[in-house]
């Protein structure tokens, strides 16, 4: 093999790889950081609220930061546990309000 052919196979790699790991970051990592707001503004709005109904007042939901990207040394959960953390919070709040808001006096 011709010392071109290597230096082009060589470049061919690095543009590839180069590429690849641009996509697979960009792209995928891109698209799963918006399904994790989406679900993060979804939960946060259900938990507001059930916090509004039990309290009778608008209160300011709690962040959850966990769920959009982890942040090294502040030892939040990964994202995963964030949302099922912050999905049971969810429920728990949504069926206390559903039992207070049936038992309240319209």
């Amino acid at each position: 093999m011709s010392d071109q052919a290597r230096e082009n196979r060589g470049a061919l790699a690095v543009v590839s790889i180069g590429t690849a790991v641009i996509l697979r970051h960009g792209v995928l990592t891109l698209a799963g950081n918006q399904l994790a707001v989406a679900l993060n503004w979804t939960l946060m709005g259900l938990i507001s609220t059930a916090s509004t109904v039990l309290a009778r007042s608008v209160l300011v939901p709690v962040a959850g930061l966990q769920l959009i990207s982890p942040v090294p040394g502040l030892g939040l959960l990964d994202p995963v546990a964030g949302a099922l953390v912050t999905a049971a919070w969810a429920t728990v709040l949504l069926g206390a309000a559903l039992t207070v808001f049936n038992h309240r006096d319209l």
